[in-house]
């Protein structure tokens, strides 16, 4: 089933995915850009974003945040908010039918530890204002790129019209 969605989102050696698809129709000079030296510094910059903000020091006091609170909820083992579905998936051996999810022609039910391990991240982060703090972190990050390549996206905008 995983195969499946991630052939579904990200298409395959025969044929695109979701995300190509949506991306080329939202933004199609996305190809040329991607590719135009111009713009290198900037896209690196988009492409090291999420490890920025992972790596902050706000981003680890957060997790230690939602990382208590699992514990407090009974999953003690748990570092960062992503862990959450590792543990699920891991712990229940990958995915398996039972009863009532349908993905395509699939159907599978989650087992009761994975909708323990969901409602307790669920709580947890809406305890500690996970995407709240999480979002305030990324968004600050991604001001600095704006103001730091201001002419860079001037010039992208103008050239590419996105």
């Amino acid at each position: 089933m995983q195969n499946a969605y991630a052939a579904a989102l990200y298409g395959d050696s025969t044929a695109p995915g979701c995300d190509a698809t949506v991306r080329a129709e939202v933004n199609p000079g996305g190809a040329a850009l991607e590719k135009d030296p111009t713009y290198a510094a900037l896209m690196q910059e988009f492409q090291e974003l999420w490890s920025r903000v992972d790596a902050d020091a706000r981003t680890a006091a957060l997790n230690a945040d939602w990382a208590s609170c699992m514990a407090d909820a009974g999953f003690p083992d748990l570092k960062t908010q992503a862990d959450a579905g590792a543990l699920a998936y891991e712990k229940v051996g990958g995915l398996g039918p039972k009863d009532t999810l349908t993905f395509r022609s699939t159907t599978y039910s989650p087992s009761e530890f994975e909708i323990d391990v969901a409602l307790a991240d669920f709580d947890c982060q809406e305890a500690v204002s996970y995407e709240e703090h999480y979002k305030a972190i990324r968004v600050e990050y991604e001001n600095d790129i704006a103001e730091r390549f201001a002419d860079e996206i001037q010039s992208l905008v103008l050239e590419y019209g996105q």
